[in-house]
Formats: C-alpha cells, structure tokens, sequence
C-alpha cells in the first residue's frame, strides 16, 4: 500500500525545469505541497541525478512558484520530483492551487 504524506490534485500547469545550464519545459500533472509529477521530453540521462530548480506556472498567480527539488522517479515521459526547498508563500500558493482545483483532489492511497 502507497502512503501520502499531504494531498495532491490532477492539474495541468507549465513547468521550467533548470539543471547544470540546461532548461526544459514541461507540464505538472499531479502536485501537492511536496512534490509533483511531471510530464514532458524525457530528461538527458546525465541529469537524472542530483537536484534541480523549477518554477511552476500556478493560474491567478503573477509570479511562478519557485523550488528546488531532486528527481525521485522516472518513467519515459513522466517523472516524480519532491521538493527539496520552497519558501513558506510558495508552499501555500501550493496548498490554494491543490484545494480549489477545479479538478477533483487525488485521494490518499
């Protein structure tokens, strides 16, 4: 059985990813307030490791959500980042995007 430790929601949000110069957009599938799940080209190899900024593009909001995360998992297009660092406004731009999504919370598993 998978245990969560905070809720998540199916989103759809643009993502920046920045690692070692090298920067790729992608889409936030599924977030929560400590990682997410993206969907995009897959990364270069030689990046799958080690930690890497991102902003997230969150609706009704100006500026991106900053964080830097580490690559947990990856499956061809898809892969899994847990937040390593988000300041304290971010991660509750997060918790609003996840509790007012159109789009029905992901239970907890």
């Amino acid at each position: 059985m998978e245990r969560r430790i905070s809720p998540r929601a199916a989103t759809d949000i643009e993502v920046t990813l920045y690692q070692q110069g090298q920067i790729s957009q992608c889409r936030g599938i599924e977030i929560s307030t400590t990682g997410a799940v993206l969907d995009g080209p897959p990364c270069h190899p030689d990046l799958s490791g080690g930690t890497l900024r991102m902003e997230l593009r969150i609706p009704g909001r100006r500026r991106p959500v900053r964080a830097v995360a580490v690559r947990v998992r990856q499956n061809g297009r898809r892969q899994a980042v847990r937040f390593m660092q988000l300041r304290d406004g971010d991660h509750l731009s997060l918790a609003h995007h996840i509790l007012t999504s159109r789009i029905a919370p992901l239970g907890r598993a």
